[in-house]
């Protein structure tokens, strides 16, 4: 429109193909996308589909397939976009988002910010993405919701991105043998159960809070559950350096001496039963996780104990 040009009518279809996003520092994949529009230049009603079949980001480990359908309006005249309803799908995880990318007054390039859901997913595929690790560490059910925001910068995405939200994790197993046996060793201790009682099937549930900035995720709490345990930890872990700073509490449903195992060295610790039992547990044990994703480190804070 003449003297009005955010007043202009427009309509059509757009096809976009093999867009390489390793232009993007930090992500990777080639994206395809088809849709329509109509409106007015100042307020484009775009409805589209999207599908990367090989998307990655540099911490993780392995390209995981990512489709989206979307719809958006967009404001021509400045660039603005409000993504009124995105439905992703990241392997075979459903992920729902809306929000808006948006230039800010005085600052180069555009904010991204999202409201994330993930009402009944899979942790694999979220793990497949992000974590450095031949299979995933991990498969079990997820449900998430997570603010995230994306500054603009020159760095890398995963040193931009910010998330700040919380998850719960249902029925999971961890892949590797050793840790799932060690799980289970813990579970029958904290039980009190004999080496000779059988245990079953070992799964976990898992809650907590998290925030995500500078390339770590702090937990407050993280809230992990086994049959008869029970670990509330607080802590970091790095997305690069895949190490872990945790402290926090471990309270089992059976006292120190039967966790022990009994016999003589159940009896002996009979005597420090009193120590540890709080709070209508067996046991509550103060305990630190650090090191390495792959080889953590357990230990007791002793201080704690006897404070």
């Amino acid at each position: 429109m003449k003297g009005v040009p955010g007043q202009t009518p427009l309509a059509g279809k757009y096809i976009f193909e093999h867009a390489n996003l390793d232009t993007i520092k930090g992500i990777g994949g080639i994206l395809n996308s088809i849709g329509e529009f109509a409106g007015r230049l100042d307020e484009i009603d775009v409805h589209g589909n999207t599908t990367t079949p090989d998307f990655s980001i540099d911490v993780g480990g392995t390209p995981v397939p990512l489709s989206t359908k979307f719809h958006a309006v967009v404001d021509g005249t400045n660039g603005n976009t409000y993504l009124k309803q995105v439905d992703a799908k990241l392997a075979e995880t459903a992920i729902s988002a809306s929000g808006e990318i948006e230039s800010q007054p005085g600052v180069k390039g555009r904010t991204v910010r999202l409201d994330v859901k993930v009402m009944d997913g899979q942790i694999q595929d979220v793990l497949k993405l992000a974590v450095r690790a031949k299979n995933p560490v991990m498969v079990g059910r997820i449900a998430l919701h997570a603010i995230l925001l994306l500054p603009p910068g020159q760095e890398k995405v995963m040193d931009r991105l910010q998330l700040n939200g919380r998850f719960a994790l249902e029925k999971a197993q961890f892949t590797d043998r050793g840790v799932q046996d060690k799980l289970a060793e813990m579970s029958r201790r904290a039980q009190g159960k004999k080496p000779d009682e059988p245990l079953g099937k070992i799964v976990s549930d898992m809650r907590g809070k998290f925030v995500l900035k500078d390339g770590a995720i702090r937990m407050q709490p993280l809230v992990f559950e086994l049959p008869g345990a029970e670990i509330e930890l607080n802590g970091v872990y790095g997305m690069r350096s895949q190490a872990l700073d945790f402290a926090g509490t471990l309270s089992m449903d059976a006292p120190i001496s039967e966790a022990a195992g009994g016999g003589i060295k159940g009896f002996f610790l009979k005597a420090v039963d009193p120590i540890f039992r709080k709070r209508g547990k067996g046991a509550i044990i103060p305990i630190v996780i650090t090191g390495p994703r792959e080889q953590p480190k357990f230990g007791v804070q002793w201080g704690k104990v006897f404070k």
